[in-house]
């Protein structure tokens, strides 16, 4: 399996996770890593900028991205 790699933007600290579970409890338990983070097949209903999303049928993180001319979801980066 894939390790999704997150940084604390405070300290640069890295963070890993494996699974959505394990995301959910990585950013749960750091108060500067607020994202939205939703599982399912289809996308969460008003995302708000930089939410995550576990697309369940193709196995991919998402981010819900700002283009600086659009939103939309792109494929997370996966180390």
């Amino acid at each position: 399996m894939n390790k999704i790699n997150f940084a604390d933007k405070n300290t640069g600290d890295k963070l890993l996770a494996q699974d959505v579970n394990e995301i959910k409890n990585t950013v749960n338990s750091n108060a500067d890593l607020t994202p939205g983070i939703e599982s399912g097949d289809t996308p969460p209903i008003n995302p708000s900028e930089n939410d995550l999303w576990y697309d369940t049928v193709y196995g991919k993180l998402r981010i819900y991205y700002n283009d600086g001319s659009s939103l939309q979801w792109v494929d997370a980066s996966i180390v």
